[in-house]
Order: C-alpha cells, then structure tokens, then sequence
C-alpha cells in the first residue's frame, strides 16, 4: 500500500487538479514499476505560478494507516 503527495506549479487558472493527477501518476507508475491501485492515499496541491515556471513535486511513501 501507497501514499502519495503531489504538488503541482500551474500556469494556467483554468487548470483542474483532477486532470493533473492522472495522466502525470499512470506515467510515476510505468516508471516505478507499481500499479496504481496500490495507492490507498492521496495528497494533492495546486499553486498558482508564472508562464514557464510550472513543475511537478512528488512523494511516495509506504501507507500506514492511522486511526
């Protein structure tokens, strides 16, 4: 089991989160070598940056469950 933190610098306002996450984490996987139903937590941040300025940050971590 996984956890995973993205921080995603946008350019555009009219970005939606959602649409960052998909397409940027079947590629993480492809290249990690681990499937995406193994993520059972999700920590996702969008800020605002200049043109030319955007990048992706991410962590993976093993999932503990906390109660």
């Amino acid at each position: 089991k996984l956890a995973i933190k993205y921080c995603f610098g946008v350019s555009s306002k009219n970005s939606d989160i959602d649409n960052c996450i998909k397409t940027f984490q079947d590629s993480l996987a492809e290249r990690y070598g681990f499937n995406d139903k193994m993520i059972y937590h999700l920590e996702v941040e969008k800020k605002d940056v200049k043109k030319g300025g955007e990048y992706i940050q991410f962590e993976i971590k093993k999932f503990v469950h906390i109660i």
